[in-house]
């Protein structure tokens, strides 16, 4: 996906995605009390950005996600829509044991794609 050093995601074929996503009333984006999109913000794992966006899509356990994380934090606020805004992909690390992999966390997350342009960043 990018020019950096090749990770355990990249060798194995899956990646891990932090996704951030806006929600909004009737094609209203939902705010903060600055005046910033509010973000709600979850980690995927799929096999590629593609797949990501599909997934997202058709996999209605995100929305039951995003609703109980609404309900959590913002308490009544209804909204009828939600689609990623910002995608950010980890680097993954190989534990010492045989245990799964783990996000590395001496890399920060590198920006994928945004919806300001809405285009993949390379």
């Amino acid at each position: 996906m990018t020019d950096r050093k090749k990770s355990v995601a990249e060798r194995d074929g899956w990646y891990l995605f932090r996704v951030h996503f806006v929600v909004s009333y009737e094609g209203k984006d939902f705010k903060d009390d600055k005046g910033e999109l509010y973000e709600i913000v979850l980690d995927v794992d799929t096999l590629d950005l593609e797949e990501l966006f599909h997934h997202v899509q058709e996999n209605m356990a995100y929305e039951f996600q995003i609703k109980d994380i609404v309900r959590e934090q913002l308490g009544g606020y209804v909204f009828d829509a939600f689609r990623p805004y910002r995608i950010y992909e980890y680097t993954w690390a190989e534990k010492e044991s045989h245990e799964p992999y783990v996000v590395d966390d001496s890399v920060e997350p590198f920006l994928v794609w945004s919806e300001e342009g809405n285009e993949t960043i390379h």
